[in-house]
């Protein structure tokens, strides 16, 4: 359940049941934040991948229309675990969970037991929820394409965007007009800057919508060469204002190259 309120708690929107949810499990222990660039990031522990069976998993969802609606949900944690397994036999796992958000992103805390039998742990993670990757994983053999979703919030809707690539990491960061960029530059990224909008990188350059989001592409143009197998490649989202400075970087996001 989700309801919103944009005048400090006086009065709020109607409550809207699971907004964007596309599973109909067992969902519960929810936490919501707003990130400084107003998107509306919430988590909460689900069934679906099991909905007969006890595993949970953490899933998270990010609104960037003050709650009316959220976009794709996604999966947080990286592994369920079985609530049956705990200390309590599964009948208490917490009061609560939480997520704090920030300039880059969200932070998610939750109990967990995967750990094992009578075991209860606290795990957090870093969740991207500003450049996030339709797949992490590009084949050598067959080629393909990664959507890139760019969603910084609707406090940056309008502005102008820049997705730039690198193969040689992330650190140590570029600074530019007083904002750090996690991206080591080198030809690849070069690439980008000149090639934006191009066959390879595609609607990598633009204007946000009203909403702070957009989608840009990474095509191999088909299978490529053994040389790039094993390589890994960061991508970063840049904004800037209407004179141009940069206001703000995402957290890089990744692709792997495999066979």
């Amino acid at each position: 359940m989700l309801s919103t309120s944009s005048d400090d708690g006086a009065s709020w929107l109607t409550i809207v049941a699971n907004p964007g949810d596309t599973a109909p499990t067992d969902q519960f222990m929810p936490d919501v934040d707003v990130d400084p660039w107003g998107g509306v990031n919430m988590t909460w522990l689900d069934r679906r991948s099991d909905p007969v069976g006890a595993p949970l998993e953490l899933w998270g969802g990010r609104s960037l229309d003050g709650g009316a609606t959220v976009a794709a949900e996604t999966r947080v944690s990286d592994a369920p675990f079985d609530p049956s397994t705990d200390f309590f036999g599964g009948v208490f796992i917490g009061h609560y969970n939480a997520i704090a958000s920030h300039a880059l992103g969200s932070i998610p805390c939750w109990a967990d037991c995967r750990v094992g039998a009578d075991s209860e742990d606290l795990f957090i993670d870093a969740w991207n929820t500003q450049l996030t990757a339709s797949t992490h994983e590009l084949s050598a053999a067959t080629g393909g394409t990664a959507d890139r979703a760019i969603a910084p919030g609707p406090n940056l809707g309008g502005s102008t965007y820049l997705v730039l690539a690198t193969f040689s990491g992330t650190t140590p960061p570029l600074i530019v007009d007083g904002v750090e960029i996690a991206l080591v530059w080198d030809t690849l990224t070069t690439v980008s800057y000149y090639g934006f909008n191009g066959d390879i990188f595609g609607n990598t350059f633009g204007l946000l919508g009203p909403e702070g989001s957009a989608m840009a592409t990474i095509d191999t143009l088909g299978p490529f060469g053994p040389a790039l197998v094993g390589a890994r490649v960061d991508f970063v989202a840049l904004f800037f204002d209407v004179n141009g400075d940069i206001v703000h970087a995402t957290a890089p996001e990744w692709i792997n190259l495999v066979a």
